[in-house]
């Protein structure tokens, strides 16, 4: 959020000043920046997702369907087919359902940027900060599992149970693909049957990578403690106090862990780019009525597990995307478009979103709206086309510094010749820890944005720094 209002004043300040810098393009310079990444073959092999002995299946078809009784049927179905290990699995969702899954997804992403605060005051050991931030994240794992529920009587008043177990199988994916990018560690300590309930899935992960962060091991029965503690509980704020004391003891009870774990790893990538994947889902499943489904795939791309989603938008309507990531003008779907989710290039450490029409599908984006014509009028010579690839890079490097770079290779419509664009918005932010007689705090003591356009004859560049001395 704190990025995306300075590249909203970013903005601001280059349509103020009525132009920015543009240098030409020496020969050879865009063929050495655009460059898409290679997609996924037909003969790509698929990969089964395996959980303490469980396999998922490959592929999963989600179709839209307008009544609310036939797609709850068809998602308690789904359920249970999932102990019988299939290949593939397929179910409907109704509109009505929708509704129900965005505000979950909501919380979902919520809950992975609490989990990325989490990483940041780990860093700074401001332990009860920790300890507050992981109840946080332990009440709205436990809010979600109430409301997706199969079980009657985990059932509470506020929660919905037709519009709730929608939700179930995307955020089970969720678990189960971080769990899987993490070797498998987060969810060990699980028996198959509780890998079948979603809230021992989320509890076991907001835990094993809180402790993680902490540099702690996480105590054996904390989980069942923690349960315990929020289990019959209608208001969950009643407890967070008593939980954040819980937690609090078992971190300095617990023995220091190891080096670096990989889950601590996984949960700083995710905690980037999980919360932007899930604002990505939750614009399409608002808009599922225009929609004829979704098919979610697990393959490999090389050695590196991926996922793909193929959208099919009905004909004659289009799908809207806009503000999933940073700095994303309007993403307009049309027909069936095939996007690949590589978490993490082994060459780059780059998180890379890639854009594939079939039969005639496309992925247009557009500059619209007031400042994006100002800019284009003003500024960027911004052409609109066809979407292809989305790179996102996160650095830090060194302590209290994090480098964020977003790169957006696209395709004019009107440029015949070479219709290549690129559009590149870096953020830099150092921050330190000020530390007071009552209070501790973390302060940004620098910030730089510089956004690029880069077109086959020009290359546009503004580049903006701001210190404290700058208020």
């Amino acid at each position: 959020m704190r990025t995306a209002c300075a590249l909203c004043v970013v903005l601001v300040a280059v349509i103020a000043v009525g132009c920015i810098p543009s240098y030409p393009v020496a020969q050879g310079e865009l063929d050495e920046v655009w460059r898409l990444t290679e997609g996924l073959s037909s003969d790509s092999p698929w990969r089964r997702p395996t959980v303490a002995g469980q396999k998922l299946p490959s592929r999963w078809f989600i179709r839209q369907h307008p009544s609310v009784i036939w797609s709850t049927v068809s998602i308690v179905r789904a359920v249970d087919e999932l102990e019988t290990e299939p290949d593939q699995i397929s179910f409907s969702v109704s509109p009505t359902h929708t509704q129900t899954v965005v505000d979950l997804l909501d919380r979902a992403a919520e809950m992975l940027e609490g989990l990325g605060e989490i990483a940041e005051v780990a860093e700074t050991n401001q332990s009860a900060q920790w300890s507050e931030l992981m109840a946080e994240a332990l009440i709205r794992a436990e809010q979600i599992s109430r409301a997706v529920s199969l079980d009657a009587a985990e059932l509470h008043a506020e929660t919905g149970q037709e519009g709730g177990i929608a939700a179930e199988p995307l955020l089970r994916m969720l678990a189960l693909y971080i769990n899987e990018g993490a070797g498998g560690e987060l969810l060990a300590e699980l028996d198959p049957n509780e890998i079948n309930r979603i809230r021992s899935v989320l509890m076991q992960v907001a835990l094993q990578l809180g402790f993680d962060l902490a540099s702690r091991e996480l105590p054996p029965d904390l989980r069942q403690r923690v349960d315990a503690l929020m289990q019959g509980v209608e208001r969950l704020a009643d407890v967070q106090e008593s939980l954040q004391d819980l937690l609090a003891e078992a971190a300095d009870q617990a023995p220091p862990a190891p080096a670096e774990t990989k889950t601590s790893r996984i949960i700083k990538l995710v905690s980037g780019w999980g919360p932007k994947g899930i604002k990505f889902i939750q614009t399409f499943v608002a808009q599922w009525d225009r929609m004829e489904g979704i098919d979610l795939d697990f393959r490999f791309h090389g050695d590196v597990p991926v996922m793909t989603a193929t959208v099919h938008v009905q004909p004659g309507k289009e799908v809207r995307l806009a503000d999933a990531v940073i700095f994303q003008p309007t993403m307009i779907f049309r027909g069936s478009s095939r996007i690949t989710i590589i978490p993490e290039l082994p060459e780059t450490n780059e998180t890379v979103v890639l854009f594939e029409p079939i039969d005639g599908g496309d992925v247009e984006m557009r500059f619209e709206g007031m400042a994006y014509s100002m800019a284009r009028a003003f500024a960027f010579p911004l052409d609109h086309g066809a979407l292809r690839e989305i790179r996102v890079f996160t650095h830090s490097a060194k302590p209290g510094q994090r480098v964020v770079n977003v790169a957006m290779l696209m395709e004019a419509s009107d440029d015949t010749e070479d219709p290549r664009r690129m559009l590149v918005f870096q953020d830099v932010r150092q921050t330190e820890v000020a530390r007071s007689a009552f209070d501790v705090q973390t302060v940004e003591t620098r910030t730089e944005q510089i956004v690029s356009y880069l077109s086959p004859h020009r290359r546009h560049t503004y580049r903006r720094v701001k210190t404290p001395e700058d208020d």
